[in-house]
């Protein structure tokens, strides 16, 4: 029995490795290092890509968890700052970021047995049928009534090209391949245990207030039955310095999941949901950003062509801009004497034409990602409010999770407002 194992490969690395996870699916090893980074190494020791820390923080970057969502293709990574970054395997993209009130201490990705299957969103419901048949398996309709979104285009000036890439916008959060429920459970420094379906939606948190045996411990291990019906946590304890037991105790303590398990498939349709609410709310942001940056290219082109008036004026006012002066004339329709003496002398009417055609293109960019993208997204957006509202109304399914009608509709009529003063910018 002594040659029964033997040692394929040594490696040596940089950095002292802190975590590490093997793909469930692929010949893929997750690593972390004290530096905070995770690489992706294949089995010949090639590296796939690093994931750098978190930016923004000097403190608290260190990787505390590791997990593999069950189908290999996305990476959890828990840090000590309390976020869990959810990480696609081909790109190294960060596809979703939940931060914990404490440092994450260790992490675990369970997915449902069989007879839970589900896909993405029941708008249909055989009531014939099991609750958690997978022959009854509703389907999302969404892509049936709805224009697809489109990729926004890389440069503000550039032309639709940019939007002929095959990229599937609707599928951000990737998780139009699931087909199973599957639970992210993350364990936090105060006891606390979080579970995620599908890494991002927050179903449920178990607080040690809520079980004793966890208050004042460190969470060692969370893992969840494959039937959701068992939850087990591993909690470690320091002892006090005036009594005579042990310095650390540990703790085993089970708990009872069963309703995970008689409501997966309504808890996946709301994770869906959340899913795909988040992307539309992603993509109007950055439909936002791009175009607040084609406003910053109007005054920044005005800027630059009136920088010679600039130099004329004897302003002392230290936050005064051309542009200030310019869009005055624009809305007020009256221009002080050094700014007509200057259009008229100076610009030239070759020059004029030129900033006009600059502004104009300008102003037709952000009309397009008006119409082409904020419109198209603020539908969807009401779509699926629509169709959470609609659940809300099913108590005994989605009500008593805590699907909550007020809150639905408060949503929905905000969502009802942007669309209306998005019409308003068109006009």
């Amino acid at each position: 029995m002594q040659c029964s194992f033997r040692q394929l490969k040594e490696k040596s690395l940089s950095t002292e490795v802190t975590q590490m996870q093997w793909n469930p699916k692929m010949d893929l090893l997750a690593l972390a290092n004290t530096q905070g980074e995770v690489w992706l190494h294949r089995l010949n020791w090639q590296r796939v890509w690093t994931l750098s820390p978190p930016t923004g923080t000097t403190e608290g970057q260190g990787v505390t968890g590791l997990a593999w969502r069950p189908d290999g293709q996305v990476l959890g990574v828990g840090y000590q700052n309390g976020q869990v970054v959810l990480c696609d395997v081909e790109k190294a993209e960060v596809l979703h970021t939940s931060t914990l009130s404490h440092p994450v201490s260790c992490m675990t990705w369970q997915e449902a047995e069989d007879k839970h299957r589900v896909t993405s969103a029941p708008v249909h419901v055989d009531q014939s049928s099991s609750p958690v048949s997978s022959q009854a398996t509703p389907q999302d309709t969404a892509a049936d009534f709805l224009p697809r979104l489109t990729p926004l285009p890389k440069g503000y000036s550039a032309t639709d090209k940019a939007n002929s890439e095959e990229e599937i916008v609707e599928d951000n959060k990737r998780l139009s391949s699931q087909t199973r429920l599957n639970i992210l459970v993350v364990g936090d420094e105060a006891g606390s245990i979080y579970l995620l379906a599908y890494g991002l939606f927050s179903m449920g948190q178990l607080a040690p207030e809520e079980h004793p045996q966890a208050k004042g411990g460190r969470l060692l291990s969370v893992t969840l039955s494959s039937d959701l019906q068992c939850l087990s946590a591993v909690v470690q304890h320091q002892a006090s310095a005036d009594t005579s037991q042990p310095e650390h105790t540990i703790c085993l303590t089970t708990y009872n999941t069963s309703l995970l398990a008689t409501r997966s498939q309504e808890l996946a349709t709301l994770a869906m949901k959340y899913g795909q609410v988040a992307t539309i709310l992603g993509y109007m942001e950055n439909t936002l950003r791009s175009m607040s940056e084609a406003w910053e290219d109007i005054l920044l082109e005005m800027d630059n062509k009136l920088a010679k008036f600039a130099e004329t004026i004897d302003n002392k006012d230290p936050d005064w801009q051309v542009s200030d002066e310019f869009l005055q004339l624009l809305m007020w329709g009256k221009a002080s004497p050094e700014l007509q003496s200057f259009l008229l002398n100076t610009l030239t009417e070759k020059g004029l034409k030129k900033l006009g055609l600059s502004i104009d293109n300008s102003y037709s960019n952000i009309e397009k990602l008006v119409l082409n993208h904020l419109q198209r997204a603020g539908q969807a957006l009401l779509f699926h409010l629509s169709e959470l509202k609609g659940l809300s109304l099913w108590y005994d399914k989605y009500g008593m999770l805590g699907l909550n009608t007020q809150a639905v509709q408060e949503a929905w009529s905000c969502a009802g407002s942007f669309m209306l003063k998005t019409n308003e910018l068109l006009q």
